[in-house]
């Protein structure tokens, strides 16, 4: 549920949802001078899901846990940067989407993150980078920050009820 639609919360929390954790989104200005690297190159989306599989931090949200990629089609495109980080994209609109980003556990704080990121930049000159509202806060807020790309205004709310 979005944040800033306070009748849906209402709504939601009056039938007895409860709020389990906040939603975040990053995004990196077009404004934002392509760096100077070899753009990313494409690679085969069933490799990268994988990777994002392997690679992903427990708890992510529905919308970004890897087995929602593993049947990934057009118009998505993965890229992914010495078998130690991956995305997965959505090129087609005007900004680019990321929906999965992963770096190898074991090479994380190497670099290979912000290289990707950056590989995507040079692919995509002019062109926004956005994840959407949908990361668990705090799982990238300080990677995203050290890369230059900003937390989002608006947020969500993962909801949860009880069934039994």
């Amino acid at each position: 549920m979005i944040n800033t639609n306070e009748r849906a919360r209402d709504l939601y929390l009056s039938l007895g949802f409860v709020i389990t954790r906040k939603l975040v989104g990053f995004g990196r200005s077009r404004k934002l001078a392509a760096p100077d690297v070899a753009p990313a190159k494409e690679c085969d989306l069933k490799t990268v899901a994988a990777m994002l599989a392997k690679f992903a931090d427990a708890g992510l949200s529905w919308q970004t846990d890897p087995r929602s990629f593993e049947r990934a089609g057009a118009p998505l495109k993965g890229f992914a940067l010495d078998d130690k980080a991956a995305v997965l994209l959505d090129d087609s609109g005007k900004d680019i989407r990321l929906l999965g980003l992963a770096v190898d556990p074991a090479h994380r704080g190497e670099g290979f993150g912000r290289s990707l990121t950056d590989a995507l930049a040079a692919r995509y000159p002019g062109r926004r980078l956005f994840i959407i509202e949908n990361v668990p806060e705090g799982l990238l807020d300080r990677f995203m920050r050290r890369i230059g790309w900003r937390k989002s205004s608006l947020t969500q709310s993962e909801m949860a009820i009880d069934l039994i």
